[in-house]
């Protein structure tokens, strides 16, 4: 989303976007009426979600485009660096 003013929910993990466009992460309940958690991820620059994956123990998994060297990692991830 390029927007700034991006529904996101409390305890989200970040709530403001960071650069011309961030990539948000929504969860709606079932009947998609009530936004549940909302999120926006990205670094200082474009991001982009190419897809969106969650697990049985639900874990979710983005997979995209970033040009931010600054995008967040953990520490146990594969590559940290912007190539």
């Amino acid at each position: 989303t390029g927007s700034s003013d991006f529904p996101t929910t409390s305890g989200a993990y970040d709530r403001s976007k960071s650069y011309r466009s961030d990539v948000f992460i929504s969860k709606l309940n079932s009947s998609l009426s009530q936004l549940l958690a909302s999120t926006y991820l990205g670094g200082g620059d474009v991001e982009e979600a190419h897809t969106i994956a969650i697990d049985r123990n639900g874990n979710v998994y983005v997979a995209g485009y970033t040009g931010s060297s600054d995008f967040p990692t953990t520490s146990g991830a594969y590559d940290r660096s912007k190539s």
